[in-house]
């Protein structure tokens, strides 16, 4: 029964996509990048970093798997949104990962810092045009994935972009702090999202 319900339900093949790119940003995140230290980062998980992982194992693993929340009226549009979403959704993951894989082992959790891990500003990439891509690209995950799946939840990117606004903000702090003024000039040469 739960097989012919994830196998009939809407939007198959959208999911199976949405799969795919969860554990591409899965497999860039937490194995290729010195899987030893995400155990050692698991450990020391901050309250904001434990409520963003619940948020994506309620919401988001589920509809993976065919549960609809709170769906968008079918209409004339669902197509248009459903590919919108999925083109969203893929240039937020080549963002963040394209990001990741610039930072490398640099690479923290949002809104700390490490003097050990993060030695120089990173101002190649995806950093050229954004001072957050990973915020950016997980942002646009977040929208496209919910309107690829024809969910009014698509407005939590809201909630998801006020978060990485926060996060960026203390960021910013942290390194005007160690970087100084070449910090100072990055920031005004690139913005902070887009």
């Amino acid at each position: 029964m739960i097989a012919e319900y994830i196998l009939f339900s809407p939007y198959l093949f959208t999911r199976i996509l949405l799969l795919i790119g969860a554990l591409i940003v899965t497999v860039v995140w937490n194995i290729i990048f010195d899987p030893l230290s995400v155990l050692v980062r698991f450990r020391s998980l901050n309250p904001k970093t434990i409520i963003y992982a619940l948020v994506q194992i309620i919401f988001f693993f589920p509809q993976i798997f065919g549960v609809r929340f709170l769906p968008l009226p079918d209409s004339f549009l669902s197509p248009f949104l459903n590919i919108l979403g999925l083109i969203i959704y893929s240039m937020g993951i080549i963002i963040a990962v394209w990001a990741r894989i610039t930072m490398g082992n640099a690479w923290g959790m949002p809104g700390t810092w490490d003097k050990k891990r993060e030695k120089k500003l990173i101002v190649s990439g995806p950093f050229r045009y954004s001072r957050n891509p990973i915020y950016l690209g997980l942002i646009l995950v977040c929208f496209g994935f919910e309107l690829s799946l024809n969910s009014y939840l698509f407005l939590a990117a809201i909630i998801v972009f006020l978060y990485f606004y926060y996060e960026a903000l203390n960021e910013e702090k942290i390194l005007e702090r160690e970087f100084r003024k070449k910090y100072l000039v990055y920031k005004k040469s690139v913005p902070r999202f887009i």
